[in-house]
């Protein structure tokens, strides 16, 4: 049996098209949460965890330092 991805089939990995679209929901930190513990169900506790985190660490600092460089140069 096979389970289908969450959120009506846009929460997932399968496609890099929303590999993209989910990385960068997880970047912008909104809905991130979310995202996570639906992976969590098919991938266990702790990959997803450290993966989130460490893209919520490493993504958002950078998508940060590109608009304030955007906005202030």
């Amino acid at each position: 049996q096979t389970l289908q991805n969450p959120n009506f089939g846009l929460t997932g990995f399968d496609h890099v098209g929303l590999a993209f679209l989910n990385i960068v929901i997880v970047v912008s930190l909104e809905g991130w949460v979310e995202i996570m513990r639906s992976t969590s169900v098919t991938a266990g506790e702790a990959l997803p965890e450290l993966y989130f985190s460490s893209l919520v660490l490493i993504g958002s600092f950078f998508f940060m330092n590109l608009v304030r460089r955007r906005v202030f140069d």
